[in-house]
């Protein structure tokens, strides 16, 4: 949506290549990307997980980097 304002006020408009999800799960649950995407007729490219590992690393006030420095979202 913000790109679709941005574009009607630019000089050439900012194409829109899809939706990605971001941050879904356990806190932000699931589908808000999806229904946006159908809603504005825009695709749907998939969604981005939020690492549960993340989340509570950042609860802690330590980013998940120093808490678990071997994981995959490290």
């Amino acid at each position: 949506m913000m790109f679709q304002m941005l574009g009607q006020a630019a000089a050439r408009p900012i194409p829109i290549l899809g939706i990605v999800e971001n941050m879904s799960g356990e806190v932000f649950g699931t589908g808000g990307g999806e229904q946006a995407a159908r809603s504005m007729d825009i695709p749907f490219l998939g969604r981005v997980d939020l690492d549960p590992a993340v989340r509570a690393a950042g609860d802690a006030g330590l980013p998940v980097l120093l808490s678990d420095p071997q994981s995959a979202s490290a």
